[in-house]
């Protein structure tokens, strides 16, 4: 027998005399046939024992469940860093271009409609384009300022009447006006709210004048407007905040009460429309804002007339806003929608709750309103929400009205009703205005939020664009990642 080809155990063959080398994987068998003594069979056995065992460890490793579970966890890691390169280089190569030019042609796009929407206008009101005015040198205030200054005046240049100025969100508003350099003229019931608030407006460097009047009667109202003409020259924005509440259950609401509501809240939106609409129409170009509230889209427990009337005003607006545009008038109706708002509206409030009611949470600072509005006296808006918990509200009714059922059922009646015990024959202002609340704010600070970043992206336009965009650019990616 030759060498094996790992040789070891070499030992002298006592009776070949020859050396006998004995090879790792040597069989007990054939030591016995090569006459292998004892000792080298012992070896032997226990060498073929330990490689066996080795064997056996390293086959049990392989089949250990958390080495097994570790492996495969580094497998999925390893592939899915494979797919997020290919699919960041298929994004770089494919879809980021693509969005890109498609943002790029949607602004462009956006941009043409916008010229030839002001020049149908321009047509339709009989001017010429800003480019043919100045071909024939034609210099007509109302047709240069316009082609210059686009659809609406910037605030700072505005004569603006805000209605339901002595407290909550249009004492805030009428501020906000001035604080631009709006010359602002405000309205209300309330006279010692009214003086109060043009003397702060005074404070902060503004111009404002105030008109007592009840939005019922439609000559107050109309007179509220012509006084703008008269003392200014002209009217560019009617903002309508006027509105009184009753917290009972339809049937503890009386006839009387139900017909009053409907009278402020949407006879009194139509005063004044009526009342503002010829100046604007005067003047050539305007903007009517008009302050519904979340539950014109879905109304809660309790405010039952507060709700109707609310459902009027958006009806109201929008045929109104269809009839301007067809004659092709350039006066922009805006419908806002708030949520619930830290204003003393909840103290004037009529109730029959037995407790001073609230604003169903999550409440907002009267700023949040505010800002919406100044918005919307610049750049024209259909309808616009403060507080994104009313966008998610009205989300919601769109998408299962009886689910927004349900969950009224669940905390619409508790979430209106504070502890605070108010009589039913507490003063309230719903015939005649009451003292003592002459100021923006209610008595719910600590719970209001001063910023919504829904209405952040409302009043940017560009932010919402990108964010637009960059959505697009996700869903690109995800469909490219599944490819």
């Amino acid at each position: 027998m030759g060498e094996a080809t790992n040789g070891i155990n070499a030992e002298h063959n006592g009776h070949s005399g020859k050396t006998t080398t004995v090879p790792d994987t040597v069989s007990s068998d054939q030591l016995v046939e090569e006459n292998a003594s004892p000792e080298e069979l012992h070896a032997a056995i226990e060498e073929t024992r330990a490689e066996m065992s080795e064997t056996i460890d390293a086959i049990q490793a392989k089949l250990n469940p958390q080495n097994i579970k570790e492996r495969i966890a580094e497998d999925a890691r390893h592939r899915v860093s494979e797919i997020a390169e290919t699919a960041k280089a298929k994004w770089q190569e494919v879809a980021a271009p693509a969005v890109g030019k498609g943002i790029e042609t949607a602004k462009s796009k956006v941009s043409e409609v916008q010229h030839l929407a002001g020049e149908k206008i321009g047509a339709m009101r009989g001017e010429t384009s800003h480019s043919e005015a100045s071909e024939k040198h034609l210099s007509t205030h109302t047709s240069t300022h316009n082609a210059r200054k686009g659809p609406l005046k910037p605030i700072s240049e505005q004569v603006v009447v805000v209605f339901g100025a002595s407290s909550g969100i249009g004492r805030e508003t009428a501020l906000q006006f001035a604080r631009k350099g709006a010359k602002v003229v405000i309205a209300a019931r309330n006279e010692e709210g009214l003086q109060s608030l043009v003397e702060d407006i005074r404070h902060v460097g503004g111009e404002a004048i105030y008109q007592v009047a009840d939005v019922t009667d439609f000559a107050q109202v109309k007179a509220v407007a012509d006084l703008a003409a008269e003392r200014f020259g002209r009217l560019d924005t009617w903002v309508h905040c006027a509105a009184v509440s009753l917290y009972a259950t339809f049937e503890q609401t009386t006839p009387e009460e139900f017909k009053r509501l409907i009278e402020v809240n949407l006879v009194g939106q139509a005063h004044g429309a009526l009342a503002a609409l010829p100046h604007l129409r005067q003047e050539g170009r305007g903007a009517l804002i008009h302050i519904s509230s979340v539950e014109g889209k879905r109304a809660f427990p309790y405010p039952s007339a507060y709700a109707s009337s609310k459902h009027g005003v958006i009806g109201l607006l929008d045929a109104l806003r269809v009839e301007l545009m067809n004659e092709g008038v350039p006066i922009f109706v805006t419908n806002v929608m708030p949520a619930g708002i830290n204003t003393p509206f909840f103290n004037k409030a009529r109730t029959k709750l037995g407790v001073k009611p609230m604003p169903a949470p999550p409440i907002y600072q009267p700023s949040v309103v505010a800002e919406v509005i100044l918005h919307a006296a610049e750049h024209p808006t259909r309808d616009i929400v403060a507080g994104g918990a009313a966008k998610s509200l009205i989300a919601m009714q769109k998408l299962s009205p009886a689910l927004m059922d349900k969950m009224l059922m669940k905390g619409g009646f508790s979430g209106q009703r504070t502890k605070e015990p108010k009589p039913e024959n507490a003063p309230d202002n719903l015939y005649e205005p009451i003292s003592g609340y002459n100021k923006i704010g209610g008595d719910f600070y600590t719970k209001a939020k001063a910023k919504s970043l829904s209405n952040w992206l409302e009043t940017h336009p560009a932010a919402q664009s990108a964010l637009k965009g960059a959505a697009l650019g996700l869903v690109a990616l995800l469909l490219l990642r599944r490819k």
